[in-house]
């Protein structure tokens, strides 16, 4: 800790260890020719998160308090720890760096490392109101609650738990009740950012990039694809597709800041080259679009009167393995095709 009550220095410190523990997992896991990504997540969660959280119930506080109180921005993309966690996550899907950060938590179904920070807080304050009153913390505690203290980490992490809607005013000496809390808590966190997730998803003014995933993500979890495709070629370009993080006009003209009308198909000229376009329009891809339905034909995903934006909807929907495997297939063939005649 600084002299100004800054943690910023043991934050990194504590980044910087967990970078070389990733290293060294990533190092191990890919010497013995493991590619599950649930592995890898599993990995992380054991041996890289506990080194970014460590001592966090008490750090977070000062690094997140606000004028008006504690951010209850979950995400803080720009701290050192969740910068290690959307590093992971971004080099386990095999997209750039640039990809969208929403996007690449709710392909894994990975929730910001501040969201384990404030369950970890809420346990601490549990633990200490249950401490014996004759404990000399616990009467620096009671002198808190009666307002004989100004601002602290006891009252910030009672506002959080206000925010959060949870009731404290509990008997700590009762087990069932606590746990009860304390799961009542970690939900209420959880659900938190959801919301604040899906409502940023469809607000169509911050995440423009992202109008083509808001069509089919509807939940906040991990996908199936990810355990289905083995072939990791297959994977990366099925992932990068599906959140745009891939070189098709409608993200190019994105970066070079074409108008939306003028991101157009080099061999269509007047279509706008977007996912749908490239799925189920665009003529370079005539064949491996044939092969694609003939794959998909005994599954009667389609009917005769869908659109194409609600074919789209129902491949990138889907965890039928025949059909995520012929639609990466597709993907990646025509990828490969687009950057050829690009």
């Amino acid at each position: 800790m600084t002299s100004s009550g800054s943690y910023n220095v043991a934050m990194e410190a504590l980044a910087s260890k967990a970078r070389r523990a990733l290293f060294r997992m990533r190092e191990i896991l890919y010497s013995n020719n493991i590619q599950s990504c649930s592995t890898y997540i599993s990995m992380f969660d054991l041996l890289v998160r506990p080194i970014l959280t460590y001592a966090s119930e008490i750090w977070a506080v000062n690094n997140h308090r606000k004028r008006d109180g504690f951010s209850m921005d979950l995400e803080c993309d720009r701290s050192p720890f969740e910068k290690i966690n959307l590093r992971f996550c971004k080099q386990l899907l095999g997209v750039h760096s640039k990809a969208s950060n929403m996007a690449v938590r709710g392909e894994l179904g990975r929730y910001p490392i501040m969201c384990t920070i404030v369950i970890s807080m809420v346990k601490y304050f549990v633990r200490l109101r249950s401490l014996p009153e004759e404990r000399t913390l616990k009467r620096i505690i009671i002198e808190i609650e009666n307002g004989n203290i100004a601002s602290s980490w006891w009252t910030t992490v009672s506002s959080i738990l206000d925010n959060l809607g949870i009731d404290i005013n509990i008997n700590m000496n009762d087990s069932q009740k606590v746990k009860l809390l304390l799961k009542e808590a970690t939900d209420a966190v959880y659900c938190f950012y959801q919301d604040h997730y899906f409502n940023v998803l469809h607000d169509e003014n911050q995440t423009k990039k992202l109008r083509t995933y808001r069509l089919f993500k509807d939940t906040y979890s991990y996908e199936p694809y990810l355990d289905i495709l083995h072939n990791p070629v297959l994977r990366k370009n099925y992932t990068r597709f599906r959140i745009s993080a891939h070189r098709l006009e409608i993200e190019v003209g994105r970066w070079k800041h074409v108008n939306l009308e003028n991101r157009v198909c080099t061999s269509c000229i007047n279509s706008v080259e977007n996912e749908t376009h490239f799925m189920f329009v665009c003529p370079k891809y005539v064949n491996e679009r044939q092969e694609l339905y003939r794959s998909t034909n005994n599954c009667n995903l389609f009917s005769s009167t869908s659109c194409n934006n609600e074919k789209l909807v129902t491949l990138m929907s889907s965890s039928v393995p025949e059909i995520v495997k012929a639609t990466a297939k597709y993907i990646s063939i025509s990828f490969n095709i687009h950057q050829q005649q690009s």
